[in-house]
């Protein structure tokens, strides 16, 4: 493509989206679904409920909004047929355009009418242009096969849709003090609505989660106004209740849980959600 194109022309760069929507055609009835945005596939490690004897998936991708929420589930709620769907929520998501979210699953993921109906929604030259790339990909059968594999430095794939982030650090992404956009739009809360509607029909049990921030990142939201919102869906744990989470030293940036914040938020949600087996 001429140069002068690139900044619109989004390719199959996200390679932990492109082995995760590989990696689910693999499963079916399942025990627990886990979907949502990095917050996600970075924290709900499958590994520690696979010990406890579940057959889970972890279906999270980049910035994933209630949108693209909405279209994977469309793609591979009734073959994955999850008894139980763990779905990560924060303010942030509802706040979304959404177009990130949008690039990274038409580029990596099947080339359908779910992915015209995305593409369309937008009317966005990257999401436009993203479909082109996958189209041209699939005439041309240059789509990649993903390895199990991700080949990011401090970064691992685990078969199942978690990636393990090796970095302890704290990190802040953006100061502070930043103007918070957190007002839900509306097409998110439809999609949203639409997603409990799908998830009723399939007769699977679902639980909103909000996985932990930095206690001031948290602080600059309107939690309350979303909070009300989403519990009046049904069951929700807000783990930002829970100050020992919210503490710096298990981030690794102040939206995402270094590898022992994972540990520690698993084992806090397995206990909340009565996941023990005997």
């Amino acid at each position: 493509m001429p140069s002068f194109l690139s900044p619109n022309l989004i390719k199959s760069q996200n390679k932990n989206t492109l082995v995760r929507l590989q990696d689910v055609d693999n499963y079916k009835d399942i025990d627990i679904l886990f979907l949502g945005s990095s917050r996600a596939y970075s924290t709900f490690d499958v590994r520690k409920y696979r010990e406890l004897g579940y057959n889970v998936f972890n279906l999270g991708t980049s910035s994933q909004s209630p949108i693209q929420s909405k279209i994977l589930l469309q793609r591979h709620l009734k073959r994955l047929n999850p008894k139980l769907v763990i779905y990560e929520v924060s303010p942030l998501t509802f706040a979304s355009d959404g177009i990130e979210s949008a690039t990274d699953i038409v580029a990596n993921g099947a080339l359908d009418l779910h992915s015209l109906e995305l593409s369309l929604r937008f009317k966005n030259a990257k999401v436009i242009n993203s479909l082109i790339y996958r189209t041209n990909s699939a005439i041309f059968n240059t789509h990649p096969i993903a390895a199990m594999d991700i080949d990011e430095s401090r970064r691992k794939y685990i078969e199942g849709g978690y990636v393990e982030v090796d970095i302890s650090q704290f990190k802040l992404l953006r100061s502070v003090d930043e103007n918070s956009t957190d007002m839900m739009t509306d097409m998110q809360v439809e999609a949203f609505e639409e997603i409990m509607e799908l998830l009723k029909e399939n007769q699977s049990k679902c639980v909103l989660v909000q996985v932990p921030f930095v206690k001031q990142k948290y602080e600059l939201h309107n939690n309350a106004q979303f909070n009300r919102f989403i519990s009046s869906f049904g069951e929700y744990y807000n783990f930002n209740d829970f100050e020992e989470l919210t503490s710096t030293e298990y981030f690794r940036d102040d939206r995402h849980l270094n590898l022992t914040g994972v540990e520690l938020f698993n084992d806090y949600l397995i206990r909340e959600l009565g996941l023990m087996q005997e």
